[in-house]
């Protein structure tokens, strides 16, 4: 994503990537949230051994416990998948504006330039 071009002061962004970053944290998020459907839609019945209710009870809650860790996890995913995707639109956004403005500024420079390759006046007699 980020590289140096060889001479340790220039670094060279690449949105694309960054895009492409983003897109695999997204398909793991969604992975992860998909990857919850059925295990809350069941219901386990207890058996008839004398612990079956206490384990139904144990069960559930890990149930409750994994699908809030696995959702939360998947989330921050998808949260990390947009940061990034924001960030390479941004830069996208900044390295346009910035082309713009040096488009604008170029003829200014070459003017000024022109300028100060023109000679200097005489002095006028006095």
């Amino acid at each position: 994503m980020a590289a140096e071009n060889g001479n340790n002061d220039e670094v060279i962004v690449d949105p694309k990537a960054i895009d492409a970053a983003a897109e695999q944290f997204q398909d793991w998020g969604d992975d992860l949230i998909k990857s919850l459907d059925g295990l809350t839609t069941g219901t386990l019945v207890p058996g008839t051994f004398p612990a079956a209710n206490d384990l139904k009870t144990l069960v559930d809650e890990r149930i409750t416990t994994l699908t809030t860790n696995v959702t939360n996890l998947g989330n921050a995913l998808l949260e990390i998948s947009k940061g990034l995707h924001d960030i390479a639109t941004d830069y996208r956004d900044t390295e346009d504006k910035n082309q713009g403005e040096a488009e604008r500024i170029d003829p200014v420079i070459i003017r000024v330039n022109d300028k100060f390759d023109d000679p200097a006046p005489e002095p006028a007699d006095g």
